[in-house]
C-alpha cells in the first residue's frame, strides 16, 4: 500500500484507541498520584495497589498501539497483507471489502489490482475512531478513489444481492458483530454475496471457540453456506506473532479462512 502521493498522505488510524488507552492511564495515575498523597502507610498501599492494573493495561495498550502504528511496528499492515497475498484471485471484477474501517483492505486491492473496481463496506461506530469520509480521503491520496466506493452497512445485512461480487474479504471485523446472527451469521453474509467462482479471504479470532465454537464445525457451516476449498490457516503459522501478541484476546486465536464459491 502506498504511503504518499502528491495528493496526499493515507491515514489508516490504529486499532487501538487513544481514548481508551488515556483513560486507563489516567485511572492509574491518579490512584499512585492519590497513594502518594496519603499519610497512612496501609492507605497508601492499598492505593498503590489499586493503581497497578489500570496502569498494566493502559502501558500494554500503549505498546500495541506503537506496534500496529506506520510510525512503529507496521503490524497492522502485516495483517492486512497476509489476506491480500492469500487472496487467490485474478483481480477482475467487484471485490467487498467487509468492516473496512478507514479502507486500508479496500485501497490495498484496488492498488494491487489494476481493474478491480472494489466496495468497502463498515457501520463506522461512533466508539471507533473511523469514518466514511477518512476512506473516501484515503482512496483520494492513494490515487484510486475512481474505483472504490465506499457504503455504510452491517456485516449481518449486506444491502446487495446474491452472487454480487467476485473477491470478498475482511480483517478482524466478524468478532465484533452483534446483530443478525453474531459472527457466524457475519460469515454466512459474506458467502451469500460471492458469485459462483469467487475468492473469499478473511481474517478473524476464528480459534476462540468461544465465539466459533469448534474449528471443524465452523467449517462445516461455511460449506454449507456453499463455500468449497475451505480451508483455515493459523495466524501463528504464517509468520512470527509479534511479542507480546500471542495471548488469545490479541494475536493468538487469529487465523485466515479461504474458500472459493
Amino acid at each position: 500500500m502506498t504511503a504518499r502521493r502528491p495528493g496526499g498522505r493515507v491515514r489508516f488510524g490504529n486499532w487501538i484507541r487513544v481514548r481508551i488507552l488515556l483513560a486507563w492511564l489516567t485511572v492509574g495515575v491518579a490512584l499512585a498520584v492519590a497513594g502518594a498523597l496519603v499519610s497512612d502507610p496501609l492507605g497508601r498501599l492499598v492505593l498503590w495497589l489499586a493503581a497497578a492494573p489500570p496502569l498494566g493495561i493502559g502501558l500494554f495498550l500503549s505498546y500495541l498501539h506503537a506496534a500496529f502504528s506506520d510510525r512503529g511496528g507496521r503490524v497492522q499492515r502485516r495483517l492486512w497483507a497476509v489476506v491480500l497475498d492469500r487472496l487467490a484471485w485474478d483481480g477482475r471484477g467487484q471485490a467487498l471489502d467487509i468492516g473496512t474501517g478507514q479502507g486500508a483492505l479496500a485501497i490495498g486491492l484496488a492498488q494491487r489490482f489494476a481493474d478491480a473496481r472494489v466496495v468497502g463496506v463498515d457501520l463506522w461506530a461512533a466508539d471507533w475512531e473511523y469514518s466514511r469520509a477518512g476512506c473516501l480521503r484515503n482512496a483520494g491520496a492513494a490515487g484510486v478513489a475512481d474505483r472504490v466506493r465506499f457504503e455504510r452497512a452491517s456485516a449481518a445485512a449486506l444491502p446487495f444481492p446474491d452472487a454480487t461480487f467476485d473477491a470478498v474479504v475482511s480483517h478482524f471485523v466478524f468478532h465484533e458483530v452483534r446483530d443478525g446472527g453474531g459472527p457466524k451469521g457475519a460469515l454466512g453474509e459474506a458467502v451469500r454475496v460471492l458469485r459462483p467462482g469467487g475468492r473469499f479471504c478473511v481474517q478473524d479470532m476464528f480459534l476462540d471457540r468461544r465465539l466459533y465454537g469448534r474449528v471443524e464445525d465452523l467449517l462445516d457451516m461455511l460449506r454449507a453456506c456453499g463455500l468449497r476449498e475451505v480451508a483455515l490457516s493459523r495466524l501463528a503459522d504464517l509468520g512470527p506473532i509479534p511479542r507480546g501478541m500471542g495471548g488469545r484476546r490479541v494475536l493468538g486465536a487469529a487465523g485466515v479462512i479461504t474458500g472459493l464459491r
